[in-house]
């Protein structure tokens, strides 16, 4: 819990673990820019303030509500998911700074609960800035679930349950006597799905498909 304040501009690189013991960490910025590159990780949340930036770019695990107050930005470096809550204020900025999608559980912009969609700088220009999309996927169950399909036109339609966006769709492609293997892929863009059409290569052997669960 507490503060973290800026005299000027300054980055860190150094794990912090937000253990929400005594409240959200409030990184006051003072109009300044604070840039953190290690892993934000625990049940804790974080607060930005003070009419400045706080960059978030190492891989991030931390599970607790994102506040960013009037006049503040928070800038996302890369992809990512978490099943906390992002809360923008009226005249605070989300900059997605990064190609893909970031899924959250629940995001409220000036106190109103998004619905569960995909969110970008075309159509939320207000709040978001930057390249990438902001997927609200509710609550996203941790249990896994099946996938269904059929062929037509020489496609193949795999579709699985509408509660389970934000989960990705991955896919292998292996000899005919390899089999099963390792070599998983996400596939582009799923997370924000529940259907898709995937054209059939007729030589491409064998290909598998599956549901994962969106950890970062």
């Amino acid at each position: 819990g507490g503060t973290v304040g800026a005299l000027a501009n300054w980055s860190s690189s150094l794990d912090v673990n937000l253990t929400g013991i005594n409240g959200p960490v409030n990184f006051n910025t003072a109009s300044n820019t604070i840039t953190l590159s290690g892993a934000l990780s625990g049940a804790g949340g974080l607060t930005v303030s003070g009419g400045g930036t706080v960059e978030l770019s190492g891989a991030n695990t931390y599970t607790g509500d994102t506040m960013i107050t009037t006049g503040s930005t928070l800038r996302l470096d890369s992809a990512g998911t978490t099943t906390g809550t992002f809360r923008v204020a009226d005249g605070a900025k989300l900059n997605l700074s990064f190609i893909g999608n970031y899924t959250v559980g629940t995001c409220y912009t000036n106190g109103v609960a998004l619905p569960n969609g995909t969110y970008n700088s075309t159509s939320l220009p207000g709040v978001i800035t930057g390249a990438g999309s902001l997927v609200v996927a509710g609550s996203i169950p941790s249990t896994p679930a099946s996938l269904t399909f059929t062929v037509s036109a020489g496609h193949l339609n795999i579709t699985w349950p509408a509660g389970y966006q934000g989960w990705i769709l991955q896919e292998q492609t292996n000899s005919l006597n390899t089999g099963l293997g390792t070599n998983w892929v996400d596939v582009t863009g799923s997370e924000s799905m529940t259907s898709t059409n995937i054209p059939i290569d007729p030589t491409s052997p064998s290909v598998f498909y599956r549901l994962r669960y969106p950890t970062p």
